[in-house]
């Protein structure tokens, strides 16, 4: 009994001593990010963070801007960025709905460059109208005015080490080793608290991510409330498993602006490798997405039709007209013998924009439909007749404007829409082409579209009218071109025979590799024979996909009492176990051998 007791002490004993690591750590004891990798949180945040803590080290001598340490930063959209600027110092930078800059306060009077691990924290007081920094718990630098943070700053998802931009060129240069949110106003007592042990039972706590703990199955696991998550994404890389249970592909190729402005010469990789793969892949159509011209000047349309003319005669193809390629120019590049005939039909015959053709693949029959750059109801209405009178066919629908980069439909509210709210141009945004063409039908089988710039390849699905699903694709590497340079990205779309499974590669033909790889993935592609959606299910519930197919679920973990990792469980009951049952086992042997 006596030992019983014992043991039950020592393990009291051992349990309090676990708590989260405080500010000990080495660099190499945290997270120390590059351009070759992106940490995505899983899901948007579902509250809004009033406080920002991290701990990082900063080497003395940094001068430079060291980039974010959480954010979601991606350029006209509503964002929160949590960040360290030149000098040390520290920076929040918050965007409205209006896409106006709310508050931008960089503390000058706060320095994190300790040459040792340093606790920062920034408090979004709404209630006293001011903004405060703390270094290693003490008050360091206040600024007025703090303006509520609106809901739309939280709608896209924050990334972690850095933030949306094209190319990650603002991720963390130096080592983090914890990020913490909470959606209260924190004193400075609580702060002090926060920096001892971040307490995993706090209602106020929105996320929490220990960054000295291993990254296993590329998931850091989120120990405030379990629901997020953030996955390491790698970016560009050369070695994958490659795709070949298919039976034939598509070719899809984004907005070329940057690259027929800037680097012309590199255009033409893009269509010799679709020449030269278009056996070996099997590529049976390619579908360009528009802006194929930034500037719209003859130059770039002369580079245009040189190297898109290369595909007459080995693969068939269809193109859209972008916001940056005038119709005038457009019609007068293409609008050549050899490229209409590829068309079965146009709205008018002296205009290309609003076309339809149709093409077999093995035992599937494909209606091809494109439209212009923000659809008139006449052009939605003429499509919708060309869908009726092909009620056997898949229907693949291109256009350059109608899916966000936060996988919904491109609405006025959106960055660059079609149709803003204070114009009445007759033009249609996304979520109209939705609502009058694409839920309408149950043929629908997938939607192609450009021209917001985003890194990943954005895959949404939702249930039509008919409950049949649709699937919608965004492909716009602009923004990936203007920070890296000419990078030739082309999204192949590889099916199954039965065109129920998809599976896509992003790919650069310039550097010969592949790029994010949440963009390659294998995708369900429900066909238009589904059963019907139960009644309860909105004809518009959407099923999204960003970049790669919905992940598992989230593990259920019990937030009532802090967690900790699981080598530090098993050294306690290895510690209990050998002093209370190992132990006296061996000692009454002993003591028997020794009668």
């Amino acid at each position: 009994m006596k030992r019983f007791f014992v043991c039950i002490i020592a393990l009291l004993t051992l349990l309090s001593a676990v708590v989260l690591p405080a500010s000990a750590a080495t660099p190499d004891e945290g997270l120390t990010a590059t351009d070759a990798e992106f940490y995505q949180v899983s899901r948007p945040y579902e509250a809004i963070p009033l406080t920002f803590e991290a701990w990082v080290h900063v080497p003395t001598e940094a001068s430079d801007r060291q980039g974010v340490i959480i954010g979601n930063y991606e350029g006209g959209s509503p964002c929160i960025n949590f960040e360290i600027v030149s000098g040390g110092r520290p920076r929040l930078y918050v965007v409205d709905s209006n896409k106006v800059i709310a508050f931008d306060k960089t503390f000058s009077g706060a320095d994190v460059r300790a040459g040792g691990w340093t606790h920062v924290a920034i408090v979004y007081d709404t209630e006293g109208d001011k903004v405060s920094c703390y270094i290693n718990g003490t008050l360091r630098a206040t600024a007025s005015g703090a303006p509520a943070i609106e809901l739309a700053a939280i709608k896209n998802a924050f990334a972690l080490a850095g933030d949306h931009r094209s190319g990650n060129t603002q991720y963390f240069k130096s080592a983090i080793r914890s990020v913490s949110l909470f959606t209260n106003i924190r004193t400075a007592d609580e702060i002090k608290a926060d920096m001892e042990k971040v307490k995993h039972t706090d209602p106020n706590l929105l996320a929490h991510y220990d960054l000295t703990a291993d990254i296993i199955n590329d998931t850091i696991i989120d120990e405030g409330n379990g629901m997020y998550d953030v996955t390491r994404i790698r970016t560009w890389f050369t070695e994958k498993e490659p795709v070949t249970d298919y039976a034939y592909s598509f070719c899809v190729v984004g907005d070329t602006q940057k690259i027929t402005i800037n680097e012309p010469d590199k255009l033409s990789r893009i269509y010799d490798f679709i020449v030269a793969n278009k056996d070996e892949k099997k590529i049976a159509y390619v579908f360009g997405l528009g802006d194929i011209t930034d500037k719209n000047t003859d130059e770039e349309w002369a580079v245009a039709k040189a190297e898109i003319g290369k595909l007459d005669g080995v693969v068939p193809y269809s193109l859209v007209r972008g916001n940056h390629d005038s119709s005038a120019k457009f019609n007068a590049t293409f609008g050549t013998d050899t490229y209409r005939g590829m068309f079965e039909g146009f709205l008018r015959e002296d205009k290309l924009e609003t076309s339809y053709t149709t093409f077999t693949v093995g035992e599937v029959k494909y209606l091809h439909i494109t439209l212009d750059y923000g659809p008139t109801d006449e052009e939605l209405a003429w499509a919708c007749g060309i869908v009726e009178a092909h009620p056997d066919h898949r229907v693949i629908l291109s256009t350059h404007a109608y899916l966000f980069r936060d996988g919904t439909t491109l609405d006025e509210n959106d960055v660059y829409p079609p149709r803003t709210p204070d114009s009445d141009n007759g033009k249609n945004n996304g979520d109209d082409i939705w609502e009058k063409l694409a839920s309408k039908y149950e043929n629908i089988y997938l939607v192609l579209s450009g021209h917001d710039p985003c890194s990943n390849v954005i895959v949404t699905q939702t249930r039509g009218a008919h409950g049949n699903v649709v699937t919608q694709m965004l492909i716009d590497p602009q923004g990936v071109d203007a920070a890296e340079g000419a990078t030739g990205l082309v999204a192949m779309l590889y099916f199954s025979e039965d065109g129920k499974t998809l599976s896509v590669e992003y790919y650069s033909t310039v550097r010969d590799a592949y790029y994010m790889s949440t963009s390659q993935m294998e995708i369900a592609m429900p066909v238009y024979t589904l059963t019907p959606a139960d009644p309860e299910e909105s004809e518009s519930e959407t099923e999204k996909t960003e970049t790669a197919p919905a992940g598992d679920e989230q593990t259920e973990t019990d937030t009532d009492e802090d967690t900790f990792p699981t080598g530090t469980y098993v050294a306690i009951f290895a510690a209990v176990f050998l002093n209370c049952i190992v132990v006296p086992i061996l000692v009454r042997r002993n003591r028997k051998s020794k009668k």
